[in-house]
């Protein structure tokens, strides 16, 4: 049983890699959905196994393909990698001398967090544009209010989505260890355990590795700049529109937070 829940991370991990090609990664990923369905096997169940260190999944530090840098200058995107990193279960640092954003943590999440810095970095230059064209004089300090005051609200809302998935585990697992007997208990009860588990142990291993990669780190200048209050509110705005939802498992729209 062990050796198909390895095989099925395996090729999980595969379809995942940016090594593979589209080919690959298709094959792989529907390698594993087949022994899945086949042996029965759940999410719930790799994560257990994971958690009780009879396989194992890679934790990795990666540099993602988003770069902290916009010709010499730092791109306010840095401003969300806290919030990235905290909804992902991740951890991060880049460089200010080569712009790299360096990741921390098993490989599903790392791509994840790839993915979500490239999409709102995206959507930070695509929605100052927008701004700039749709008003004839932006004033002074207009685009870093506007990227600041988008990039604030993305964190904010990749926060609120981090706490309420922590506390939603939380009250889970409460309710599981509240029951008498948890080896009578339904599976949902059960699976909340497992999950809570995971989540901690995915927390050891992400600190541990980053510990060891990252001896000696400083706290980056934070930004300045005269506020101007109409490209503030449209940098807002533009922060509560752009949707998430797409890059997320499982996600609506409708619940994600503004």
């Amino acid at each position: 049983r062990e050796k198909i829940l390895q095989k099925i991370l395996k090729l999980g991990a595969r379809a995942e890699d940016d090594a593979s090609s589209e080919t690959e990664m298709n094959v792989a990923f529907s390698m594993a959905a087949k022994l899945m369905d086949a042996y029965g096997v759940e999410e719930a169940e790799l994560a257990l196994a994971e958690s009780e260190g009879r396989i194992t999944l890679d934790v990795i530090n990666k540099v993602i393909d988003t770069s902290a840098l916009k010709g010499k200058q730092r791109h306010k995107v840095i401003l969300t990698l806290a919030s990235v990193a905290e909804f992902t279960s991740t951890k991060v640092v880049y460089s200010p001398q080569t712009g790299d954003i360096t990741f921390t943590g098993h490989r599903p999440d790392v791509e994840l967090a790839n993915y979500l810095v490239a999409i709102i970095r995206e959507a930070m230059d695509r929605e100052y544009e927008s701004y700039r064209k749709a008003n004839i004089a932006v004033g002074y300090g207009a685009k870093s209010s506007f990227q600041i005051s988008m990039a604030n609200r993305v964190s904010n809302r990749l926060f609120t989505m981090a706490m309420e998935a922590k506390k939603h585990r939380e009250e889970n697992k409460k309710q599981a260890e509240d029951l008498k007997q948890i080896e009578h208990a339904g599976v949902s009860n059960r699976t909340a355990l497992v999950v809570c588990a995971i989540a901690e142990q995915k927390r050891k291993e992400v600190d541990a590795l980053f510990a060891k990669t990252h001896t000696s780190l400083r706290k980056s200048a934070g930004f300045s700049y005269g506020r101007n209050t109409s490209a503030h509110s449209a940098g807002d705005a533009a922060g509560r529109r752009i949707h998430l939802g797409h890059s997320l498992p499982n996600s609506n729209k409708s619940s994600l937070p503004a």
